[in-house]
């Protein structure tokens, strides 16, 4: 009756339980069947198209930061998988984190990390950068940049009570603006850098900064450099402090307004929409399809995804087996599970199937 039959808990279902504070789940299995068989009239039913749960197009890197306290293996997880390369000191820390476990622990001194350049090559396209910055230093603050040389680079960095962004190339700017803003030490933050066609936001808080433009960016577009890209460092000054959930989008300006910051770690993978299209029938055994809705929620059930459906078969068919796989990354994650149709269905049994 479209009502939530079962909640299925990831560490009731899995049996390797280590690590279960971010899981890639690999599928869901459902065995169910059906009610009485079809009967001979006019009828109707609807046939529905479930496109592939595919990765977030947008998506170019993705760093959660988790694990253990010392740690120096790091993980991108987007579908790019680029290597993150430490450097100096850089570390996970478990003196704060945003989400998770942990967060990217660097002292101010020689630590940073790098990504290939291939996850920051925007070219002219709308962009996003954001990321959860934890300040312990109000001094001067690099948060991420790119570096060729002295007349070739771009950079997100704070000094003096300003944030600036500028872009430098062949010894002029293509880009720079800056704002006014105080950090505080000990004071974690949302920061988002945002590229709309010729326009550039900055938000701290999901709040839009008024920005002084020395240099707008118009239709240029942004370098492209073959060095890598850093985060935590610029041109011999360093981050001071912890960055967590480090994400790059290529092609998408995710926020042009103000908004609420994420309150979860951000998926890898995006809600596909399905299709229905309706069928009839004269005079013929018609049958109507059970339909499984698949959902779940990253917060404890106060929000839920999408439903994702799947045919549990016609009245009269039995012992079917439904299979939702590649259903992303997520940390404490409850699946619910619902029947649509007034027919009797019996949900035999289900498992949840998952790995690091």
């Amino acid at each position: 009756n479209g009502q939530p039959i079962i909640n299925i808990r990831q560490a009731q279902h899995i049996s390797d339980k280590k690590s279960l504070n971010n899981l890639f789940f690999k599928r869901i299995i459902i065995d169910a069947e059906g009610g009485p068989p079809g009967v001979t009239g006019t009828g109707s039913y609807y046939n529905i198209s479930i496109p592939a749960y595919n990765s977030d197009p947008n998506l170019a890197f993705l760093a959660h930061f988790d694990g253990s306290n010392g740690s120096t293996t790091f993980s991108d997880s987007s579908s790019n998988n680029y290597a993150i390369t430490p450097v100096g000191g850089a570390q996970l820390g478990t003196n704060w984190e945003k989400f998770g476990t942990s967060s990217l622990l660097l002292n101010g001194v020689d630590a940073y990390v790098t990504i290939p350049s291939n996850a920051v090559a925007f070219g002219p396209n709308d962009f996003t950068i954001d990321c959860c910055p934890y300040i312990e230093n109000v001094l001067t603050q690099n948060f991420y940049s790119q570096r060729q040389d002295s007349g070739n680079y771009w950079v997100l960095n704070y000094s003096t009570n300003t944030v600036y962004f500028s872009a430098y190339v062949g010894g002029s700017f293509v880009a720079s603006y800056r704002f006014p803003y105080t950090f505080s030490i000990g004071t974690a933050y949302h920061l988002a850098l945002v590229r709309q066609q010729s326009n550039i936001y900055i938000f701290v808080n999901g709040n839009s900064q008024t920005l002084t433009v020395s240099n707008a960016i118009g239709s240029n577009s942004m370098p492209s450099f073959s060095v890598p890209f850093n985060i935590g460092f610029y041109n011999g000054y360093y981050f001071t402090g912890n960055i967590d959930e480090f994400r790059i989008s290529n092609g998408i300006a995710r926020w042009t307004a103000n908004f609420t910051p994420p309150t979860s770690a951000y998926p890898y993978t995006y809600n596909a929409p399905y299709t229905e299209t309706l069928q009839t029938t004269t005079n013929t055994p018609y049958w109507l399809n059970s339909q499984a809705q698949l959902s779940w929620s990253n917060d404890g059930g106060h929000t839920w995804s999408n439903d994702y459906q799947a045919s549990v078969g016609a009245i009269g068919q039995y012992k079917t087996r439904l299979i939702w796989r590649r259903l992303g990354y997520a940390r404490d994650r409850v699946f619910r599970v619902a029947f649509s149709e007034p027919t009797k269905t019996v949900l035999i049994g289900a498992v949840v199937e998952g790995g690091e």
